[in-house]
């Protein structure tokens, strides 16, 4: 209760918004389906993705406070090693306002899987880890999918 009455004062949002989000931050793990995925070649690039062997790609958060559309954006990249980086889309707004300031102290969160989803329009969903998976921008991690073979670097 604490943590959301923290967050409704500091965003001033609703306390049932807050602790939606303070429950979140506990429990240690967000999961966010990325926005703006079918802007200019961004469903080719999902549809090329499913292609690939997941220990090959390689997502990275990029904070753009210079967003005119919104301060808090986070823009998410994704690398297939050998292949080359493409901008797939955003955080949701709600996320981001949360882990903007995490990112502004070079602090990035760590993604730990991500899922296509769709048929026809290509979605993509990504599983992060707020709190002990934080990790240094310069620094890069591994972790495992829920499949055992599969590895994901992640930065």
């Amino acid at each position: 209760m604490t943590l959301a009455h923290s967050i409704r004062k500091a965003k001033k949002w609703a306390m049932s918004e807050s602790l939606r989000w303070a429950w979140k931050i506990v429990k240690n793990q967000i999961t966010a389906k990325v926005v703006g995925v079918t802007f200019g070649n961004r469903q080719q690039a999902l549809n090329r993705l499913c292609n690939y062997e997941p220990r090959r790609v390689v997502f990275t958060t990029r904070r753009e406070s210079d967003n005119p559309y919104d301060s808090n954006a986070i823009a998410i990249n994704v690398t297939v090693i050998g292949k080359g980086t493409v901008h797939i889309g955003y955080l949701p707004k709600d996320v981001a306002q949360i882990l903007a300031p995490l990112l502004d102290k070079n602090l990035h969160p760590t993604i730990l899987s991500w899922e296509i989803l769709g048929e026809e329009t290509k979605g993509i969903k990504l599983s992060m880890e707020l709190v002990t998976g934080i990790s240094r921008a310069n620094q890069i991690h591994t972790a495992t999918m829920k499949q055992p073979t599969a590895l994901i670097a992640i930065r």
